[in-house]
């Protein structure tokens, strides 16, 4: 993992899968986009919206090629699947770079249905 962010601070807030939440709103669309920035919790958004993805067109989220977090996973393991939800690559948008080698860190995929 990189050692360059530290914490200053932990804030405990409620949670609930976005299945769920998807649910308890009524949200009935079958055209969402998703956006997902939960540094390094990725993984855990994804697994808490089994339901909802049939309805998702599009994915944006931070992705790392590195470990900036705890339990973090890896942009390859989140670009698996996604493509295994029908998904295919897209985009994406450099978001952090290492300052003294140029090196790309973190950026931001898109992802779209076939």
């Amino acid at each position: 993992m990189l050692d360059i962010f530290s914490v200053t601070e932990t804030i405990n807030v409620d949670s609930r899968r976005l299945d769920r939440l998807v649910a308890d709103i009524e949200i009935n669309s079958t055209n969402i986009f998703l956006k997902i920035d939960v540094q390094g919790g990725e993984k855990k958004v994804l697994e808490g919206a089994t339901e909802l993805m049939s309805q998702i067109k599009g994915v944006i989220l931070e992705m790392s090629l590195q470990p900036l977090y705890s339990g973090q996973v890896l942009a390859e393991e989140l670009d698996g699947m996604l493509l295994g939800q029908g998904f295919r690559f897209w985009d994406s948008q450099p978001v952090f770079r290492d300052v003294q080698t140029g090196r790309l860190i973190q950026y931001n995929g898109v992802y779209f249905r076939d």
